[in-house]
């Protein structure tokens, strides 16, 4: 499927294409409070979430969350505070924070 990103666009810079967009509200949110490691599954008809949280975390899709102590350089760290990320129903995505924290997951298709 291709979307039309001009029919998104707020702005538009004429050496890069539009710089600015805008998304409809979710009709499906999910919230967390994170205080340790917590997992949780994508709904179905979710292709696309939007993160946003009061704090900084960890996430990792397919396992588990961890906050590194030392170096991970083989590729199996969590990422800190992603926010787009494009998912699978079912897909199931590890969190985890160091101090408690309230994580939004906005859905869409």
């Amino acid at each position: 499927m291709t979307v039309n990103q001009d029919l998104y666009a707020l702005t538009r810079d004429d050496y890069n294409g539009p710089s600015a967009f805008f998304r409809p509200l979710a009709s499906h949110v999910d919230a967390m409070v994170v205080t340790t490691t917590e997992d949780y599954t994508v709904p179905a008809e979710c292709n696309k979430i939007i993160l946003s949280a009061d704090g900084d975390f960890y996430a990792k899709k397919g396992g588990t969350a961890a906050i590194p102590g030392t170096e991970v350089s083989d590729g199996s760290g969590s990422e800190l505070n992603p926010v787009c990320l494009q998912v699978s129903p079912g897909d199931v995505i590890g969190f985890i924070a160091s101090v408690s924290t309230v994580i939004t997951i906005s859905c869409f298709k």
